[in-house]
């Protein structure tokens, strides 16, 4: 039987993430998950989450500059979301890689085309070149970021148990919207684009610093679990059905959420809010998904009722930004548009943790279906606002919004396929 670690060691935990002692017997890697050095990895990873999104995000502040100057939304919407692409391009073989070689070694190469990205960034500002080189920035640091959500599954389960996985993951998602958030108000502390777009290399070189230095594949002594033929790895990992379920829902649910990031400043202005009311508006009611991403995966992983909890959420997301976008704009709407992205923190962080937590997925596989989610999430994120959501709105923000509201509706009716056990692993 696996020794627990005693609870007065050098880290101080949770009360509500402590494992009991039947849990510590039914985790095979107890002994491996109980490491301190864990928490430095979730750091670690919630840094490197809040430095990406900011960087792929932050010209969302710049909307109402860029599509004054002319651009339309669906043109602004393309160069927003071309990082998806590289996401969709590169998560595909990244997930299954990140079985074969590692996290930090898919990470490295990753931050490398953030680096680059951001640069070309820069040199597009001070060069006042084709909006297409700003595009092709995006396009790297979309993949640098597509590679972050590749191995996010693997590293967390790989150094936390079952339970306290849910509270990283949730975390994780926590920083990515509080990033967002940051990113929808750099418009309004960065007057200067091009300051702006250095920030965004700065920022990159610090995550560098952390992925060397700091990230580790998996604790000292863990049995390895890494595969030898990745395009093997994929195919095994995409015989489940579950697999395809989750990353569906993660397509369906990402894209609609990235439609309302980028388009929450000019949503809000066609309720007739002035461009600073409504970008500080849209920073506040996005929080909302960072405090979302956090209580709600603590109240779940009480109950142990993941996959209930999914569906009521989804379709509360779906119910809530119908009514929210279709009453007078009042106070009411702020308020049922802040609880809305709350309710879709809670779901983010749930669909984001399935690979992890597929009852009939082996561990050894979890990787490859983390990678493969992040491969539709981005394919979501760039097909559904762009080509699907906005395409059919056109300057029209009041169906906008009932698209998006749709968007969530269907990814509500997928998660009636959820696997019962799902959270329970």
């Amino acid at each position: 039987m696996t020794e627990s670690r005693s609870s007065s060691g050098s880290v101080c935990e949770p009360a509500d993430l402590e494992l009991a002692p039947e849990q510590l017997t039914d985790d095979p890697f107890a002994e491996y998950h109980n490491q301190p050095y864990r928490w430095v990895i979730l750091a670690v990873y919630c840094a490197l989450d809040l430095i990406m999104i900011f960087c792929v995000m932050c010209t969302t502040g710049l909307s109402a500059r860029f599509i004054m100057d002319g651009m339309t939304p669906q043109d602004f919407s393309l160069i927003q979301t071309i990082g998806s692409m590289a996401g969709f391009i590169l998560c595909f073989f990244a997930g299954a890689l990140t079985d074969r070689i590692g996290a930090k070694n898919v990470m490295i190469v990753a931050i490398i085309l953030g680096i680059i990205g951001a640069y070309m960034s820069v040199v597009w500002v001070d060069m006042q070149s084709n909006i297409m080189l700003l595009a092709a920035g995006n396009f790297l640091i979309g993949g640098c970021f597509g590679g972050l959500n590749c191995t996010v599954a693997k590293i967390l389960n790989m150094w936390f148990s079952p339970k306290q996985f849910n509270f990283g993951m949730g975390l994780y998602v926590a920083l990515a919207t509080i990033g967002s958030a940051v990113a929808l108000s750099s418009g309004t502390f960065f007057p200067d684009t091009g300051t702006l777009m250095w920030v965004c290399v700065g920022a990159m070189v610090v995550g560098a610093v952390l992925i060397v230095f700091l990230l580790k594949n998996a604790p000292k002594g863990m049995p390895s679990l890494q595969t030898d033929n990745y395009l093997k790895t994929l195919g095994r990992a995409l015989k489940y059905r579950s697999v395809w379920v989750a990353s569906l829902l993660y397509f369906c649910l990402y894209g609609a959420y990235v439609a309302i990031n980028i388009f929450a400043i000019m949503l809000f202005m066609s309720k007739g809010l002035s461009e600073l009311d409504a970008a500080t508006l849209s920073t506040i009611v996005v929080l909302g998904s960072a405090l979302g991403s956090i209580v709600l995966p603590a109240i779940i992983s009480r109950t142990g009722k993941s996959r209930l909890w999914l569906i009521v959420l989804a379709f509360l997301a779906a119910a809530i930004m119908f009514v929210g976008w279709n009453i007078p704009y009042g106070i009411w709407t702020n308020a049922l548009m802040f609880l809305e992205l709350f309710v879709i923190g809670g779901c983010l962080s749930q669909t984001k943790a399935l690979p992890a937590q597929l009852p009939d997925l082996p561990k050894e596989l979890v990787g490859t279906a983390g990678g493969f989610q992040a491969t539709l999430q981005n394919l979501g994120s760039f097909v559904l606002p762009t080509y699907v959501l906005s395409a059919i709105a056109g300057p029209d923000f009041l169906l906008l919004g009932n698209l998006i509201a749709v968007g969530f509706l269907v990814y509500a009716v997928i998660t009636l396929f959820v696997p019962k056990d799902a959270g329970l692993r």
